[in-house]
């Protein structure tokens, strides 16, 4: 799980955004410091005048974040998409339907034969039910291009979209597969 406010993981636990923050100002502060030290510049002024800002943004963060006080809340939780329910045994074929979304639920078609089923974003779908496969252009006007979608025509005459991203020759080399899948 994902929580908000924080950055990375550490050994010790998570780093709050405001820590690297204070952090990234104060570096800036060092850096100003070794340049009047090493190269003795000479617009001394505006060096001043700068770290002078970042001392007191640093403590404006750092008061901002006593004064809040508050527990993080980490109820508030962002959660990766659903995967789907896993079936007995391996999938007899995966089909990936969308290579940048390969390790989503919706980037691959998985298909159990000797079940007749295919599942694509945890839900199974009946091959017996499927009556069409094909794909189109669903959203393309001359200003925008639009994404390819497969289209699974199923006998109760709803149709499932599944999207396959902005390549017309692979959407239809994975309508073509999954064709051949569903044996239609």
């Amino acid at each position: 799980m994902f929580k908000r406010d924080y950055i990375s993981e550490s050994k010790t636990g998570r780093i709050p955004l405001w820590i690297i923050s204070v952090f990234m100002l104060v570096m800036g502060l060092i850096v100003v410091i070794l340049s009047l030290i090493h190269f003795s510049d000479t617009e001394t002024d505006f060096l001043i005048f700068g770290s002078m800002g970042i001392v007191f943004g640093a403590i404006g963060i750092i008061t901002l974040q006593r004064k809040k006080k508050a527990p993080v809340d980490d109820s508030e939780e962002v959660s990766p998409a659903p995967m789907p329910e896993p079936l007995e045994g391996e999938p007899d074929e995966q089909i990936v339907v969308s290579p940048i979304r390969i390790n989503e639920s919706t980037g691959s078609v998985f298909v159990y034969r000797n079940k007749g089923i295919l599942v694509y974003n945890g839900a199974q779908i009946p091959i017996d039910s499927i009556s069409d496969v094909s794909f189109n252009n669903v959203a393309a006007n001359p200003y925008v291009p639009g994404e390819y979608h497969i289209l699974v025509i199923l006998k109760d005459g709803r149709v499932l979209h599944i999207p396959a991203g902005m390549d017309g020759t692979y959407a239809q080399e994975v309508a073509v597969n999954l064709r051949n899948a569903c044996q239609l």
